[in-house]
């Protein structure tokens, strides 16, 4: 014998009785426009501010390796090669033959120090540096110097600690973005996320919340296989022979 469910109050539908299917529509789409989105996240663990003033700090800047175990600490002059910021084709550019997940950081920024050592385990999780992986793992330092401040500048960091993907060979556009949401909201950089934006299309910003290592660990792995997804249907033979 078989019993079914009592149906549920009349009261936890009041919505219904009260408010006909159009004027919900409208309720919620008004909603959407006049309500910053949350997006799951607390903004405020993003601190503190990239300096604005065009000057670094006082700090005395140490010799760096340019490799700490699987953990790569690049120039001004790298990062600027890599994502081709400076120049107005960047596709006739030279490219790097590996993507790049780079942390933007400050000495200043306890945070930053604290995920350093975290996500240089990441990258020996995820084989950094190696040609299996296809990816290295970058540290810059934006207040390192007048250069590595304007370069992040450019590449539209705003906040430390910052995650940024990269497409070695510029050949993956990253979408953060969608035509409806930027609508909804008022501006790309919002539809985007806490972060917002990125200002290349090879290039997306982490979104999330970096105290879990894990989260960052899972967005990197996700957005090396979104890139390897799009190479492979843009170069394989067999993918553009039926897509004809």
């Amino acid at each position: 014998m078989t019993t079914s469910a009592a149906p549920l109050s009349p009261f936890l539908h009041w919505h219904t009785y009260l408010l006909p299917r159009p004027a919900r529509l409208i309720l919620v789409v008004s909603a959407l426009c006049c309500v910053s989105p949350c997006y799951c996240a607390d903004t405020g663990y993003q601190y503190p501010p990239v300096s604005s003033s065009g000057k670094v700090g006082a700090l005395t800047p140490t010799a760096l390796p340019a490799r700490d175990g699987s953990l790569d600490h690049w120039d001004a002059a790298t990062l600027a090669a890599a994502t081709a910021i400076r120049s107005k084709d960047p596709a006739s550019e030279p490219s790097f033959g590996y993507d790049a997940a780079i942390l933007f950081y400050t000495p200043r920024d306890p945070n930053s120090l604290a995920l350093l050592p975290i996500f240089r385990k990441i990258g020996d999780m995820l084989g950094a540096g190696t040609a299996r992986s296809g990816m290295a793992t970058v540290a810059f330092d934006c207040e390192r110097g007048t250069k590595e401040l304007t370069i992040c500048h450019d590449l539209g960091v705003s906040h430390y600690p910052t995650f940024m993907y990269l497409a070695g060979d510029r050949a993956v556009v990253y979408r953060d973005s969608d035509p409806v949401t930027t609508a909804l909201v008022g501006s790309k950089d919002k539809a985007a996320g806490p972060a917002g934006a990125s200002k290349l299309p090879y290039m997306v910003k982490f979104q999330g919340n970096w105290m879990y290592g894990e989260e960052i660990r899972d967005w990197i792995v996700v957005m090396r296989g979104l890139g390897r997804l799009e190479r492979f249907w843009k170069r394989n033979p067999w993918v553009a022979y039926w897509r004809r």
